[in-house]
């Protein structure tokens, strides 16, 4: 099984995938940008240069584990659950509606793009709190995870859904619910399809220590 804490991972899921969003959005933006108003186009401006940001000190910091030879901390993955999420939010909130409507091209949208990234962020906290050295049940996880889903299915009859969403306020909650119920029902999955490979990451290892011992 391939270390995920390897820091070069970083240059796969974040690297790359915004080095060529950067390239789709600036031929985007060039063609779209005569039907936005002043606000918006300095809002996408903004946008880009947080990306950008955002982008760069993800690069520096794969740099300087690379040269230093660390693994990549689980308070990286908060980092960006923390950093990436809101900005998504707040992105879709202020101006996914330009996109939406002066587009054509729906991979111009920066959220597939993030997605890379977002998933490793999960799959390094699964690594961390599913310590090998005890016991884990897969199918309890696989479980959770099917209830979360089940769980919302059955808010829609207690919650006032259209009162909220009517409200500016109530809309901003609904979506921090939907988002926190998206990733808790992805950490749950992700750890059960983890603890499913365990035996196998162990066999290997073992095989590979035989190897060794057998060439010595």
């Amino acid at each position: 099984m391939l270390n995920l804490f390897n820091p070069r991972w970083l240059f796969i899921v974040n690297t790359l995938p915004i080095t060529v969003l950067f390239i789709l959005l600036f031929g985007q933006f060039n063609i779209i940008k005569t039907l936005l108003d002043e606000d918006t186009i300095q809002l996408g401006i903004t946008f880009g240069l947080a990306l950008g940001i955002l982008g760069i000190l993800n690069f520096a910091y794969a740099i300087y584990l690379t040269l230093k030879k660390q693994n990549v901390s689980v308070f990286y993955s908060v980092g960006v659950l923390l950093c990436y999420i809101p900005f998504i939010y707040i992105y879709e909130w202020h101006l996914g509606w330009a996109v939406w409507i002066f587009s054509d091209n729906m991979f111009v949208h920066f959220e597939l793009f993030l997605i890379p990234t977002l998933a490793y962020s999960l799959f390094i906290l699964v690594a961390h709190f599913t310590p090998e050295t005890k016991k884990h049940e897969a199918m309890l996880n696989f479980l959770i995870a099917m209830a979360i889903p089940f769980a919302g299915y059955l808010s829609l009859y207690r919650l006032p859904i259209e009162d909220m969403a009517k409200d500016g306020f109530g809309m901003h909650i609904l979506l921090i619910l939907i988002i926190l119920a998206i990733l808790l029902f992805l950490f749950f999955l992700f750890r059960g399809i983890f603890i499913l490979f365990l035996p196998l990451k162990k066999r290997l290892l073992e095989k590979n220590i035989n190897n060794r011992q057998q060439r010595q």
